[in-house]
């Protein structure tokens, strides 16, 4: 009988798994390289936009070189991607920029924050409210 329930404790304590958390897998995790793609807000056109994640670090513009965010003259509706950090887990990304931007520019153009993100084969996507950025990994 003791050898019964010993058999049956083991078993019992073999089927038991502990719940983990949900992680993205591969690359997708902690993003790397360089994307080319678009930001739109809502449902305007879209930008042409750069985004390269070295390390836990980003750098971007918009295509064509604007959208720096430390000069003047800025057109409105574009977003300011600049540079700064990166913390990513399974379905969001946080931004950290670490940029000086002029009073003048609409603070939620500025890549910041936290963000979803979406991932499948070499695209990428981002979504915070009305904005989008549509990626895709270069080679």
């Amino acid at each position: 009988m003791r050898y019964f329930i010993v058999v049956f404790g083991l078993l019992l304590l073999l089927g038991c798994e502990q719940d983990a958390a949900p992680q993205l897998s591969g690359k997708y995790a902690h993003p790397s390289g360089k994307y080319i793609g678009t930001f739109q807000r809502g449902t305007g056109g879209s930008v042409p936009v750069i985004l390269t994640f070295t390390g836990s670090a980003f750098i971007g513009a918009m295509s064509g070189g604007l959208g720096l965010g430390s000069g003047s003259g800025v057109p409105l509706g574009i977003p300011q991607i600049c540079e700064g950090t990166f913390v990513s887990t399974a379905n969001a990304i946080n931004f950290q920029n670490t940029c000086a931007f002029p009073t003048n520019i609409d603070a939620t153009l500025v890549l910041s924050y936290e963000w979803q993100i979406k991932a499948s084969d070499n695209r990428l996507m981002l979504t915070r409210d009305q904005d989008r950025y549509d990626l895709i990994q270069q080679p």
